[in-house]
């Protein structure tokens, strides 16, 4: 049994003979095997949270040992930890370990997935003669046992010490500066660790405090030269005791017996002033005298550490090369871990409630801001009259946490709610996709899905809340090996099977299990208020009720002309409804139309935000091709010499809109929606027919700016050129985002687009405007500028996550995912540049609207500029 011997001396403390219940605690050798072999991204893998620097009341933490214990407990189920292990390692002392011993020992079943290592982190100092100045640092003890009595008094001497020294100080001062007007009294009060001895860092405080008090400024240099000289032959008063000695440490710690020691946060050891000749050189020599010593690890994964450091921690640690100063100090310390081959510790070094990263408490700083700024998002699209709709197809939904991932998102699930607390507010819609079964023989495409619904879009979280599901099920899913951000069919179609067929069985309902199925869904969307626009497939689905091959056109199928994806025309082999039957000849729905309005309808039922129409041009003329011969094809409704399709050629315009009138906008009309609601997919050659009929009905085209020509003005898709009932699209499914469009172009294309954008926002044109991120950020400009009222656009552009979902003639699409982590994705991008940032946007639309127009907002895109400025500030520390 490992750590045996530690583990019966932490029972023989307690008072106990058994040892089993003592699991919570992990003891010295099991936290080597652990940390062997980890990398950075090991210690926050989003399934579990390595952070062996941790700190309580007992020392200068906000939380007593109970209070901490229940936190961990919180913060682990908050953020969807399967494993939590914590180093609790306060300053020079063990006061709340034997407080944890007890509790664990006595409850291990409420800490079950937390393991706690008993910890503290002691103050040194080490001298040489070839130093100017002490040099004060910290080391790590992992593996103590609290009950030694010998070890704690030791502690409680040291502190004692300090509390003695302060006084000594403090009269030191008073007679060297008798007018200045401080006290120990009011030094304490402000600096209440102090009173109990805690602290080393009273060597920055007290002269902090002092230079702060004494007048004569030209004293503060010797004020801090005293305190640097604590400790040492060379201080005022060497009878102060303040530290302990490295040669201390490590004869305490042999007696002791038990764990092993590690350099604290070697990043953050001080050295200006201290010595002379090069830092890194000397910082080097030294971790080799502490492992020379016997101290076996270092704190290399310090996950507080600010910038620079934390930027060069980042460039060094995944192989980059040193450039910089602070470059070359986490390069000393980095190499010296690899040389030495020393155990690789890492924390957090928290003193309060939240556990995680430096970086992760800035990211829940942001997403704070972040909130509270919405209101002024809202305002601006208010005046500019917009709504704002987010491409995000329910499998592309990213999971509840890294850990808790079943493969796929859901519309309806935790990842979704993700989504709408962070990005709510900036959009009003969501784009889903088709939500019908997919297959595999079809690459899982949701444009060639079925009308019952796809089981791989229901959320295994809830029907586990549900009682449907076991935890043990679900468990053994979120374990299943994945790629973030990406979508493994072949694996989700596994897991789902099995997983919903123990649903369906614990169900012990009567319905069949495709019912089942459909009960569920049914379920799930009445629960949700979200204002979801869902997508009609222009495939008619295989399992539509009442189907048959009777109503189809014989011997030809759906397709496309030659246009930008492809130059030659393609079959797609979809079945084509038989014109004849679509209407009576008084103009009612035939056979053929009933079964298109009933399919319509069904997913109209659940449009709660409206509904996009997939190749609408097929509603108003399709093209269609020969099943035997590809170069018989043609526009079904207006090819009058055609020997097939001749007889369906429309006499009149007004017939062209026969369907979009008694079909698509009947079924609209009784679910409540208008044409403001439907979101018509007109992209690709365009029948002459079409616009007639969508300007006859009042439905807008869809604009997608990166198939503008920048060097017609008049082009379709300049989005300057929009009308207010169009929808002014950045990017598609279909199509690259923003950033990865503008990145692929030319160099005399992106000077092209520059000046056109730049001419849509009224900038004045300069080189640096064709640069990638001011390409990005004015195109979200002249996405808010242009004179539709809608607009639209995928979430990779929203977030800068690289990724295309369909790219056609690809067999790797539909398998493009939200990453788990997307709010640091979006924040990083906000950074660069490359993400959308609704302050900016939003203030280049108001200046594009004219001086007159920005002069009546001006106040709002002053408030615009602060928030977006308070928000870059904190980013940069990412």
């Amino acid at each position: 049994m490992k750590d045996k011997k530690y583990l019966q001396a932490l029972a023989n403390g307690l008072g106990i003979t058994d040892t089993k219940s003592l699991s919570v605690i992990m003891g010295p050798d099991e936290l080597k095997d652990t940390l062997s072999g980890l990398k950075a991204r090991d210690y926050d893998d989003g399934k579990r949270l390595i952070t062996l620097h941790t700190h309580t009341q007992a020392s200068d933490g906000q939380l007593d040992a109970l209070s901490y214990l229940k936190n961990a407990i919180s913060y682990k189920n908050k953020y969807g930890y399967q494993t939590l292990i914590l180093g609790v390692t306060d300053h020079d002392g063990l006061g709340s370990l034997p407080t944890i011993v007890k509790e664990v020992s006595q409850n291990p079943n409420r800490y079950q997935g937390i393991r706690i290592v008993l910890g503290c982190e002691l103050s040194l100092i080490h001298f040489d003669t070839t130093m100017l100045r002490p040099i004060d640092f910290e080391i790590l003890h992992y593996g103590i046992n609290p009950f030694d009595q010998e070890y704690n008094q030791w502690f409680c001497d040291l502190r004692k010490l300090r509390q003695q020294a302060l006084p000594q100080i403090f009269e030191f001062f008073h007679q060297k500066y008798p007018n200045d007007d401080f006290s120990i009294e009011e030094f304490l009060a402000q600096n209440p660790l102090m009173k109990n001895g805690f602290g080393n860092y009273l060597v920055y405080i007290t002269p902090q405090y002092l230079c702060s008090k004494i007048k004569e400024t030209s004293q503060h240099p010797f004020i801090w030269d005293y305190f640097r000289r604590i400790g040492t032959i060379l201080a005022d008063n060497p009878k102060i005791a303040f530290w302990h000695t490295l040669d201390d440490v490590i004869t305490q710690f042999k007696k002791h017996g038990f764990g092993f020691l590690s350099v604290a946060h070697p990043y953050r050891i001080q050295l200006d002033g201290k010595i002379s000749g090069s830092g890194p050189d000397f910082l080097y020599r030294f971790l080799t005298t502490l492992h020379h010593k016997g101290i076996e690890g270092a704190e290399i994964f310090y996950a507080n550490l600010k910038q620079p450091l934390s930027a060069s921690f980042d460039k060094l640690y995944t192989g980059g090369t040193a450039t910089t100063d602070s470059d070359y100090w986490v390069k000393t310390i980095l190499d010296f871990a690899n040389n030495y081959h020393v155990i690789k510790t890492g924390g957090t070094d928290s003193h309060i409630p939240f556990l995680g990263s430096r970086k992760k408490q800035i990211l829940e700083q942001l997403k704070q801001l972040w909130n509270e700024y919405k209101p002024l998002v809202r305002e601006g699209y208010r005046i500019l009259n917009k709504e704002v709709t987010l491409g995000l197809p329910a499998p592309c939904m990213p999971p509840e946490t890294t850990y808790k991932d079943t493969g796929i998102g859901s519309a309806y699930g935790t990842g979704a709610h993700r989504i709408f607390d962070f990005f709510g507010g900036i959009f009003d819609k969501i784009q889903l996709g088709p939500m019908g079964k997919t297959y595999p023989e079809t690459k899982y495409s949701p444009y060639v899905s079925d009308l019952k619904p796809n089981p791989f879009l229901l959320p295994l979280e809830k029907l586990a809340e549900q009682g449907l599901l076991s935890e043990k099920t679900l468990t053994d899913i979120y374990n299943t090996t994945k790629t973030d951000g990406k979508i493994s069919f072949d694996s989700v179609e596994k897991n789902y099977e099995k997983a919903l067929k123990a649903a369906y069985k614990n169900s012990k309902t009567k319905l069949s299990y495709d019912d089942f199925i459909q009960d569920i869904f049914n379920q799930y969307t009445k629960q949700t208020d979200a204002n979801y626009i869902t997508d009609l497939q222009v495939k008619i689905p295989n399992d539509t009720p009442d189907l048959n091959n009777n109503l189809f056109l014989k011997g030809y199928s759906l397709g496309s002309p030659a246009d930008a994806f492809c130059p030659h025309a393609r079959n797609w082999h979809f079945p084509v409804f038989n014109p004849d039957l679509l209407f009576t000849q008084d103009g009612q729905l035939g056979p053929a139309g009933q079964v298109w309005y009933n399919i319509i309808d069904k997913i109209m039922a659940t449009a709660k935000g409206g509904l996009r129409i997939d190749h609408y041009i097929a509603f108003v003329n399709p093209f269609v091709v020969s099943d035997t011969n590809p170069d018989d094809c043609g526009r079904l409704y207006s090819s009058p010499n055609h020997p097939v399709l001749g007889r369906f050629a429309k006499n009149s315009i007004e017939q062209f809109g026969d369907i979009t009138e008694k079909i698509i906008l009947n079924c609209a009309k009784k679910h409540n929606l208008t044409v403001q609601d439907i979101y018509t997919e007109d992209i690709g050659s365009r029948p002459a027919e079409l616009d007639s009929v969508m300007e006859r009905f009042g439905l807008g085209r869809l604009l997608v700016a990166q198939f503008a020509e920048p060097t017609d003005w008049q082009h379709m898709y300049h989005l300057k050129n929009a009308k207010p009932n169009d929808i002014a699209v950045l990017d598609t499914h279909d199509t690259p985002s923003v950033q990865m469009f503008f990145d692929s172009l030319s160099p005399d294309r992106k000077v092209q687009f520059a000046w056109m954008l730049a001419s849509d926002l009224r900038f004045h044109y300069n080189d640096d405007l064709k640069q990638l991120p001011q390409l990005v950020r004015m195109q979200w400009g002249a996405l808010l500028a242009s004179p539709a009222n809608r607009i639209q656009a995928f979430f990779t552009s929203w977030t800068g996550q690289i990724g295309r979902y369909n790219t056609p003639g690809n067999p790797d699409k539909w398998t493009l995912r939200c990453v788990s982590d997307f709010e640091y994705t979006y924040f990083k991008n906000f950074a660069r540049g490359l993400a959308y940032n609704p302050f900016d946007a939003i203030a280049l639309a108001i200046y594009a609207r004219g001086d007159e127009f920005y002069q009546q907002n001006e106040d709002l895109v002053h408030r615009l500029r602060q928030a977006e400025e308070k928000l870059y500030h904190l980013v940069q520390e990412l």
